[in-house]
């Protein structure tokens, strides 16, 4: 892609105001990441963005010098947008429309035929970020695959259960101990309705309660899971389409 350069002038000033815009972008948007492409074009990658910063408004995501997703709200992932490939990708987040304050500056390595998610996460004082390879690949058996990722410095390590809707807690957990900022490997589970509960690592109280339902055959789902609105707890879900 190509645009108008971003001014890395860095401040962080802007960015406090929890904001309540919505999000437009070249590729869709909403949060769930709905629509867009799950495949890659030949030589070309796939890549998409998490807003996971409780206590910041809107922002702008600036891909290789150009805009490509304006106004994207807390608790909010896009769809895929085509992306060239590149060893060292600039990527930049500002505030919503003050390109002056650059809150993220770093570069990634987008290969081809492959598919990314870029997280700025919070807090809004200390702004990070997390960058993830994703699957566009169905099982090769019958059944989904399911990811999760932890963006919620409230919650600490987590433990995620995965069970049938409305099925008492599971005695053992699916994923023990996910820490923040880090993205389990991907579980397959039967096609069908699951109810994805989450706990701080060790408890047995619920701190997200999230149903993914009616997944088809060969699904392939990101899980995300962030601070509550303004940071802390409850803690909130989000899932995004990996591939259809």
């Amino acid at each position: 892609m190509r645009g108008r350069s971003v001014p890395l002038a860095l401040g962080v000033a802007a960015v406090f105001a929890v904001g309540s815009t919505s999000c437009s972008s070249s590729g869709g948007g909403g949060g769930g990441g709905g629509g867009g492409p799950t495949q890659p074009p030949a030589g070309k990658a796939l890549l998409r963005f998490v807003h996971a910063v409780a206590d910041a408004r809107a922002f702008d995501f600036y891909a290789e010098n150009s805009k490509a997703i304006s106004g994207l709200v807390f608790l909010k992932g896009t769809s895929y947008i085509v992306e060239d490939t590149s060893s060292a990708a600039p990527i930049q987040v500002t505030p919503k429309g003050d390109s002056t304050h650059v809150l993220i500056n770093t570069t990634v390595t987008i290969t081809p035929n492959h598919t990314f998610t870029f997280y700025a996460v919070g807090p809004a004082a200390n702004i990070t970020t997390l960058f993830t390879s994703d699957s566009n690949t169905a099982p090769v058996t019958t059944a989904i695959k399911l990811r999760f990722v932890n963006v919620a410095p409230s919650g600490g390590a987590l433990d995620v259960y995965a069970s049938a809707v409305g099925d008492t807690l599971p005695t053992t957990p699916l994923i023990g101990g996910l820490q923040f900022k880090a993205a389990s490997v991907y579980q397959l589970l039967a096609p069908g309705s699951w109810e994805i509960r989450m706990t701080q690592a060790g408890s047995r109280t619920v701190a997200v309660d999230d149903t993914l339902n009616s997944l088809n055959n060969g699904a392939v789902r990101t899980v995300v899971v962030m601070d509550n609105l303004g940071g802390g707890l409850p803690l909130h879900a989000i899932n995004l389409p990996d591939a259809r």
